[in-house]
């Protein structure tokens, strides 16, 4: 079922003529309830006018959910300036502002953004949000919305200091999470069919698309650690290369992935030869944490966050033959506070003579 096919009817033709036309449907395409949920919450928000939070693994299409939002609210006429938060600029922040009429913004990796654009979207989602005076007369601004994105665990930065609670919240009044490609398997030959059209249409000479059954299984059963993005690139390479029914698949996932680190492979979690990337391991550790903790679990971050920081440190102490000061340098923290971990987790040691060398 393609997006068209989510998408109501009444009222809805000139929106998704703009929202084709802005080709804002890849990878929202799909049968598998976790898309149908994610395009469902698109849909409810679209006219609220309320920031949005969309959160996922990197390729698991959080900025065309953003852009769909958008193509859906009554400004979808309007463009939706796009900046990405890795090394932005206040001046080029500045200057998106100023090119859109429909004060709304997309934002893309939110996370990565420096404390001054942080404290400037701060005051821009406080300030018109609010009613006023001046020179007696009462003023009403419209609110700006802001469309983010982020990879990471926004709550968890919070609580690292890395990002402004305040913003958060702002930031945080709608949420939609976008599930990795391993979690919607049953929309992958739908999206193969969506590429392999879209790659004609540009220009790509006509192919047999038509994959065997045991072909299919390969795509099917693969782990896909770039979710969608990744999914695109092989199809497009193997059309690239040939006939796309007479690819071979096994050689095209096997050098089509992002290798595994010499640490990565001591552990069975990761063992395997193209294991997913971090992004993805932290999103199934967390919903499986969630999904097995009690209903009436009140200490979840607790239940979830501590036992992967026990983890953590206790890796890292075997990594560095148990002396803490080397642990602690490597993971970023006090000597005390490593110390007063190591306590609070019951984790065993083994006691350094007195006489080794400390760690410089």
């Amino acid at each position: 079922m393609l997006l068209t096919q989510e998408l109501s009817s009444s009222g809805r033709e000139g929106v998704q003529q703009r929202r084709e036309h802005s080709g804002v449907q890849h990878c929202l395409i799909g049968n598998s309830p976790a898309i149908k949920s994610a395009i469902r919450d698109c849909q409810r928000f679209a006219d609220t006018r309320c920031s949005v939070l969309l959160t996922g693994p990197n390729g698991s299409g959080k900025r065309h959910a953003a852009r769909l939002i958008h193509a859906l609210s009554s400004e979808g006429d309007s463009p939706l300036p796009t900046a990405y938060c890795a090394g932005l600029q206040l001046e080029r922040l500045d200057s998106l502002l100023r090119q859109s009429p429909a004060r709304a913004l997309l934002l893309c990796d939110v996370d990565r953004a420096s404390d001054e654009v942080q404290v400037r979207l701060l005051e821009l989602l406080e300030s018109v949000s609010q009613s006023g005076h001046e020179n007696g007369q009462m003023t009403s601004h419209r609110a700006w919305r802001i469309l983010a994105t982020s990879s990471c665990d926004l709550a968890s930065q919070v609580q690292l200091g890395k990002f402004r609670e305040d913003l958060f919240w702002l930031l945080n009044i709608a949420h939609i999470g976008l599930p990795p490609l391993s979690q919607r398997r049953e929309d992958i030959p739908l999206l193969i069919e969506h590429f392999v059209r879209r790659w004609q249409k540009c220009g790509q000479p006509n192919s047999d698309h038509c994959l065997t059954p045991s072909e299919m299984d390969k795509l099917l059963n693969h782990s896909w650690p770039g979710n969608v993005r990744q999914l695109q690139c092989c199809i497009q390479r193997a059309m690239a290369l040939g006939r796309l029914g007479q690819a071979d698949w096994g050689w095209l996932l096997q050098h089509f992935s992002v290798p595994p680190s010499p640490s990565e492979s001591r552990h069975d979690l990761v063992a395997a030869a193209e294991p997913p990337d971090i992004e993805s391991l932290t999103y199934a550790l967390v919903k499986h944490g969630v999904l097995r903790a009690d209903q009436e679990q009140e200490l979840l971050h607790e239940y979830v966050v501590n036992r992967v920081e026990r983890e953590l440190i206790a890796q890292v102490l075997t990594e560095c033959g148990n002396v803490q000061t080397k642990a602690a340098h490597r993971l970023g923290i006090n000597r005390n506070t490593l110390r007063t971990k190591v306590k609070d987790y019951n984790l065993e040691i083994l006691e350094q003579p007195s006489n080794s060398p400390e760690y410089k």
